[in-house]
């Protein structure tokens, strides 16, 4: 059964105004991008970055943190722009609140922490607060290897390789 015009356009007008409140109501609870990928819409807010960003390392590391910038060299990613936290215990204490809304920061690379970092909130992991306040941090890259997180030489070029291809990244 095909409608006339005029009764499809009335429909049309429905669905209009029924999805224009539910995008309203969505924005102001926070809840958009969910909203969104229900219709098979993504938006990716536009973020400004500093054009000398830098690409923070985080997480406990298999490979030395000059292992590191020879794999960045390989990429043509300028080591100044690395900068890296690699001891355990230290990342427990860093402060990842200085990173809210740093433009500073292309993005983070992330590798094994600990679960109980200061800044976490209510989330049961940083690295679960990130991905979910993406409006508040940089892009998070996870460092895996076979699905767990793990900073090695393979994991760190296929993470630098994804960041340069998918990213469309220039770091010349």
């Amino acid at each position: 059964m095909a409608l006339e015009y005029g009764e499809l356009e009335k429909i049309i007008d429905e669905v209009v105004d029924k999805v224009t409140q539910e995008i309203i109501l969505a924005n102001r609870m926070e809840r958009l991008n969910e909203v969104l990928e229900k219709y098979g819409i993504s938006y990716k807010e536009e973020r400004y970055v500093d054009r000398n960003a830098k690409i923070l390392i985080i997480g406990d590391s298999q490979i030395s943190e000059s292992n590191i910038r020879g794999i960045a060299k390989s990429f043509n990613i300028d080591e100044d722009l690395l900068e890296c936290e690699l001891e355990y215990k230290k990342i427990k204490n860093y402060n990842f609140n200085k990173l809210e809304y740093n433009t500073n920061y292309h993005c983070i690379l992330v590798g094994p922490m600990p679960h109980s970092v200061n800044g976490k909130s209510d989330y049961s992991s940083i690295i679960a607060k990130m991905e979910n306040e993406k409006d508040k941090y940089p892009e998070v890259i996870r460092v895996t290897n076979s699905n767990e997180l793990k900073i090695t030489k393979s994991s760190l070029k296929q993470a630098f390789k994804n960041l340069v291809q998918n990213l469309n990244y220039q770091f010349l």
